[in-house]
């Protein structure tokens, strides 16, 4: 019997505080894992050209609308390749419908080449420029929703309104359904900033504009010259990264890492007590086993590895059952229907279960280190002197 054989079942030598401990580990893991890719989703995913991207919005609020001459001023400064207004919608099909997902009045014409992640065919690109009632959708939003190519959809918004006071209501063809190569990103729904003009009885209302600067070493430059550009206007800008945006978008709803990193660390330090608990129980337990292994001739160093395996083992089980649930929780449970469309695509990523598993591989190691030193460097005689 080899080492590894010995742990293992040495780790299941008591199969119901053994059961306890995994499921207690799979369920701190699952939420430790849920945490974390929340804050990844938060924060944005970053690709190529997310690094060439700079968002302008009003310095006062982000409610504050923009100028819609700012597009040609922003355009003329050295170093931008395109620029789009990026106005949020937020319409609804019916009075009563719950939930959200993301509408933007854009230019048709340069959208795609600021977002060369959307993956449109040919026949698709070309009828969204040149209908104005045309409108491309998320993949997962279209399937969600039930719409085909085709489909005629009216929105009505729940935050633009006419002089007249009524709400603004848009009339759209789904003339594209895009894919991406950023998982999550196919949940937007995109029209002509025109028809959004048209729908407002006046134009002028521009929520952000989103621009893509030639080169990384442009990026700080033209920001800078944007908002110096329209600095004491009576609608001055402020200029960020595309990631800098994200960031202050979430800063609105608090200090969300302070307050996830502090839960991942409680739970984190919550496994480590109930797995450190369980090694010490069982190693205490069986000192006069280990006491006999040294009278075999094993080595301290040999003992020692082989209870830290034991702890490795059961946290590792523990953080694959639990990375298991999650993944298969995730793939079931639709939580754009349950978050109103707050959270439009959720699964764990790569990168989170990565984490998760390197936070399973430390907990085993500390959590038998410590008890695994004090048997190995017990006498052979005090081992045999106790009892269970």
């Amino acid at each position: 019997m080899t080492l590894g054989q010995l742990a293992w079942r040495n780790m299941l030598r008591n199969p119901r505080r053994t059961t306890l401990t995994v499921l207690s580990i799979a369920f701190s893991l699952f939420l430790l894992s849920t945490l974390i890719q929340v804050v990844i989703l938060l924060n944005g995913p970053e690709t190529d050209d997310s690094y060439l991207r700079l968002v302008v919005r009003r310095s006062t609020s982000l409610a504050d609308p923009l100028p819609a001459s700012f597009k040609n001023k922003i355009r003329a400064i050295d170093g931008v390749r395109y620029v789009t207004p990026f106005t949020w919608f937020q319409g609804v099909r019916t009075e009563n419908e719950q939930g959200f997902f993301g509408q933007f009045a854009v230019d048709a014409g340069v959208l795609l080449d600021l977002f060369q992640e959307l993956i449109l065919s040919r026949e698709e690109r070309d009828a969204f420029v040149r209908e104005k009632s045309a409108a491309i959708v998320g993949r997962i939003t279209a399937d969600q929703m039930g719409w085909k190519l085709g489909d005629r959809v009216i929105l009505t918004s729940q935050i633009w309104f006419n002089s007249d006071g009524s709400a603004a209501t848009v009339e759209l063809i789904i003339r594209g359904i895009f894919g991406t190569t950023v998982p999550g990103h196919d949940t937007t729904l995109f029209f002509h900033n025109d028809l959004f003009d048209e729908a407002m009885g006046r134009s002028g209302n521009v929520g952000t504009y989103w621009v893509k600067v030639r080169s990384l070493a442009d990026s700080a430059r033209v920001a800078d010259t944007i908002d110096r550009t329209f600095r004491n206007t009576n609608a001055e800008t402020k200029t960020e990264t595309e990631k800098a945006f994200a960031a202050s978008f979430m800063s609105m709803l608090g200090n969300v890492k302070l307050l996830f990193g502090s839960i991942s660390a409680i739970v984190v330090l919550t496994i480590l007590l109930v797995v450190s608990s369980t090694m010490a129980m069982s190693i205490r337990e069986r000192s006069g086993e280990i006491a006999v292994m040294k009278t075999l001739g094993y080595r301290r160093n040999t003992i020692l590895f082989l209870l830290i395996g034991e702890g490795i083992a059961l946290s590792l089980t523990g953080g694959v059952v639990g990375l298991g649930l999650g993944w298969l929780f995730f793939s079931l449970v639709d939580l754009s229907k349950a978050t109103g469309g707050m959270i439009p695509y959720f699964q764990l990523g790569g990168q989170v279960i990565l984490i998760a598993l390197i936070a399973s591989l430390l907990i085993g190691v500390l959590s038998a280190a410590v008890p695994g030193i004090i048997a190995s460097r017990q006498s052979v005689l005090a081992g045999l002197r106790q009892t269970n």
